[in-house]
């Protein structure tokens, strides 16, 4: 249970769950696309990338206390 509960809030899972749907949103409102790809998949793979980076330093925050 321990461990799941680790990776349901883990911050990969947290960037493609919230994050890439708000910056596809965010994409939409300014009306910023790439010609033939949708904005979520933009989303996804931006925050997907955040996610990753968060997960292997352990800390959304740049510099690590």
């Amino acid at each position: 249970m321990k461990k799941l509960l680790g990776v349901l809030f883990s911050p990969f899972v947290f960037s493609l769950g919230f994050l890439a749907p708000l910056i596809a949103q965010l994409l939409d409102a300014t009306g910023v696309t790439l010609p033939g790809v949708e904005t979520l998949y933009i989303g996804l793979l931006v925050a997907g990338m955040l996610g990753v980076i968060a997960q292997w330093r352990g800390s959304w925050l740049w510099v690590k206390p």
